[in-house]
């Protein structure tokens, strides 16, 4: 009997790719902000710094990594560079940053319903998510979602120092639970990231796939979230 249910957070419960505006415009909105603000500041910063010394190496630093690095680039330490004084701090230009992708996320198909339904039934559930940047930014988009209410636990990379699907992360998120690892499951829409650490730990793991773009058959698959309930006794 499945007593605890652990998600992933993008792509999975919410969708940060959603909006009027592609990705590539979310980050120059993210940049102009960051260049407003550092001038507001009394620390201008041109264009081309702020591309050459924050942004090219953040994409270099982290799309190659985001699977399997034990530990989120230091985005911190790049935004750090931008800064002349002490009138504005690496957080605020990180939030500044990645503010328009929380701006323009939505909750994913029907996770609302699903977890209300989950927590009518005494289920505990939690997140477990990768992230460059700190939790309490993912806090603000879940509490605006409506969606924070549902979660006892959220583990983030970025707070954690530790990236899925390292094991040690696994292992600490099923300790807060108080649970036996066959009494949590775990919900994500990336096998080799969100569910093979878990599932060799002994945890029931779905795969969200509502594309059904990874032919798996290693884990149950779900196309909509109610569908969870299936699963919970099996």
């Amino acid at each position: 009997m499945i007593k605890f249910i652990y998600f992933d957070l993008g792509n999975t419960i919410v969708d940060y790719h959603s909006g009027p505006v592609t990705e590539r415009e979310k980050e120059e909105l993210g940049l102009e902000q960051m260049r407003t603000h550092l001038a507001r500041a009394g620390s201008p910063a041109s264009w081309e710094k702020i591309i050459d010394q924050f942004y090219t190496p953040l994409m270099k630093e982290l799309m190659p990594m985001r699977a399997y690095n034990s530990a989120e680039p230091d985005v911190e330490s790049l935004a750090g560079r931008l800064i002349q004084g002490k009138a504005v701090t690496s957080r605020e230009i990180m939030n500044l940053f990645f503010e328009p992708v929380r701006r323009f996320a939505v909750c994913n198909y029907d996770i609302v319903p699903a977890l209300e339904g989950l927590k009518e039934k005494g289920k505990r559930m939690g997140i477990i998510s990768n992230t460059p940047i700190h939790g309490s930014s993912h806090e603000e988009t879940l509490e605006r979602l409506g969606l924070h209410r549902f979660f006892s636990y959220k583990l983030y990379s970025f707070d954690e120092g530790l990236r899925k699907p390292n094991r040690t992360l696994f292992m600490k998120a099923a300790d807060l639970t108080g649970c036996a690892m066959d009494e949590i499951m775990m919900v994500g829409d990336n096998p080799a990231v969100d569910l093979e650490t878990p599932y060799s730990l002994g945890m029931k793991c779905l795969l969200f796939d509502p594309g059904k773009i990874h032919g798996e058959k290693k884990y149950p698959v779900i196309v909509r979230f109610g569908e969870i309930q299936n699963h919970l006794t099996v």
